[in-house]
């Protein structure tokens, strides 16, 4: 059974999930699908894990989810299809910044408030790495 759905910014593509209780613990299934051909392809295969996943956040891009899991840490994906996805970090608190608004004064006014930039995440502010 799906338990969510999120847009991936302004592109026809679409990630859900959901989470079975299992023996061993959770299966977590997440899903790419592209909305015009309706191909899914299956994203983060991990296995049976200890924590369900609760939901996903996506980035305004549509470039990053959030994975939000129950007693672990979040973590960051890049949410392409191929190559295959990466995990690009663990974090536990998050701030999406627009992508349009990553110039170099924003990139100096986050340094100067103390967030620090993620090299290679342009609409990413990672608060608190695990």
């Amino acid at each position: 059974m799906v338990r969510g759905v999120r847009w991936l910014g302004a592109s026809a593509r679409v990630a859900s999930f959901s989470s079975e209780r299992t023996e061993r613990g959770f299966r977590n299934a997440l899903l790419l699908t592209d909305a015009r051909s309706r191909a899914s392809l299956p994203f983060r295969d991990v296995g049976v894990e200890a924590a369900p996943m609760l939901g996903i956040r996506a980035a305004p891009s549509g470039r990053y989810l959030l994975l939000l899991l129950r007693g672990a840490p979040s973590e960051i994906w890049a949410a392409r299809p191929r190559p295959p996805p990466r995990l690009t970090c663990a974090a536990r608190r998050v701030l999406w910044v627009a992508a349009r608004c990553v110039g170099v004064r924003t990139q100096r006014a986050h340094e100067s408030e103390g967030l620090p930039r993620r090299p290679g995440f342009p609409d990413v502010v990672v608060l608190d790495a695990r």
